[in-house]
């Protein structure tokens, strides 16, 4: 097709690797799990995909930026928030504009926190289009 858009300026990174996060610091990203956005062009798009849930209990995933990709200085992204989750097999994808995150914190990183549930199989991934320069 000749009006079919290459994707080689894509790509995907992982904020939360596939784990099995029995309490909130396994479910939050970790030294080195921050994406730098800064040279990202339109939105990023994150996805939470929440596998097994053990027992009861509920699971909230939100967005923060930072300044470096150890997470310095994290603080929320206004909105930037998933639905919890109370039961297994729950997939959600947040839209998330470069210009959401102030100019001095362009790393994003992603922070759930468990509640109730004894374990709570969890990935999350980001997927954006970087600028050619």
């Amino acid at each position: 097709m000749t009006d079919a858009r290459l994707l080689d300026d894509c790509q995907a990174a992982a904020l939360l690797a596939p784990v099995s996060a029995a309490n909130t610091a396994a479910a939050t990203s970790g030294s080195g799990l921050w994406l730098d956005i800064s040279n990202f062009v339109g939105d990023v798009l994150v996805a939470q995909n929440v596998g097994v849930c053990t027992g009861a209990g509920s699971i909230n995933g939100k967005l923060q930026a930072a300044s470096d990709v150890n997470g310095t200085g994290a603080a929320d992204v206004s909105g930037a928030t998933f639905t919890s989750v109370t039961a297994s097999n729950n997939a959600q994808i947040y839209a998330i504009s470069p210009d959401q995150v102030p100019a001095a914190k362009t790393f994003i990183g992603y922070v759930g926190t468990i509640a109730g549930f004894s374990a709570v199989l969890v990935s999350v991934t980001a997927h954006g289009r970087k600028r050619i320069v």
